[in-house]
């Protein structure tokens, strides 16, 4: 079980990091235990985000932090990486970058960058 593990604490929003994917973990540990997961489609509810939450940075802090967090999660549970791009991918980028909307742009850049400070953790860590 992953749970013994105290890599996993680097998962979980903190003030400081938007880091995230401990619900997804709660979800699969439960599924483990044969317990499962459900969707309640009668259930609504209301969620309130503050004005702050709504700017261009948060967004980008979040992407990078979203993008951290799958690569450390799914490295801990499933012991995967990212595949690197091979020289045609990285043409495929480029014009996909070239395409994008500036904020698509900057959100897929912020993304990638918590992708590549993961990786460097895991690497440092030796994990």
């Amino acid at each position: 079980f992953p749970s013994h593990d105290n890599s996993w604490g680097r998962l979980g929003r903190t003030a400081k990091n938007l880091f995230s994917c401990e619900d997804i973990e709660i979800a699969m540990i439960a599924c483990d235990l044969g317990l499962g997961k459900g969707i309640f489609r009668d259930l609504k509810f209301t969620h309130l985000i503050p004005a702050e939450k709504m700017t261009e940075e948060f967004l980008f802090r979040n992407a990078y932090g979203n993008g951290y967090s799958y690569t450390i999660h799914n490295w801990l549970r499933f012991g995967s990486l990212p595949k690197k791009k091979d020289l045609f991918g990285k043409i495929k980028e480029k014009l996909r970058l070239f395409r994008m909307s500036k904020r698509a742009r900057g959100k897929y850049l912020a993304e990638q960058k918590g992708i590549r400070a993961a990786i460097l953790t895991l690497e440092k860590n030796k994990l």
